[in-house]
């Protein structure tokens, strides 16, 4: 799994954010945590729908599009619920009531950016 930061423009939101890509990351996900801290954050492209079931804590769920922009923002999702949007490219997940104290809205635009890479390279 790849570790980085999750960002709003030039604001970095969760420093120890994770980019579940690969399908056995993906499936894995938050399962088997006991809990997020706040400054974690899993990011999981080519996601749309996603689910807390066997989750140990309830989550906040962001969709966001293609290029970052957040379509919806679902906070604390409980254990055992079923969360999508039909739109989304990929799915972020947050500790529960982090959403909030970020103040993240629709329309907010997010990225992942991976440690050690550069605004430049990740641009290109």
């Amino acid at each position: 799994m790849k570790h980085g930061t999750l960002w709003r423009g030039e604001e970095p939101l969760c420093p120890r954010a994770e980019l579940a890509e690969h399908a056995r990351e993906r499936m894995r996900g938050l399962l088997g945590r006991a809990s997020l801290e706040a400054s974690q954050a899993m990011w999981i492209p080519s996601c749309n729908a996603v689910h807390t079931l066997g989750m140990r804590m309830p989550i906040d769920v962001v969709f966001v599009d293609g290029g970052g922009t957040v379509l919806a923002v679902h906070a604390n999702v409980a254990r055992g619920r079923f969360r999508a949007h039909w739109r989304a490219r990929a799915t972020v997940e947050l500790a529960a009531g982090r959403a909030a104290a970020l103040a993240l809205r629709a329309g907010d635009r997010l990225r992942f950016a991976e440690a050690g890479v550069r605004d430049e390279e990740a641009a290109a």
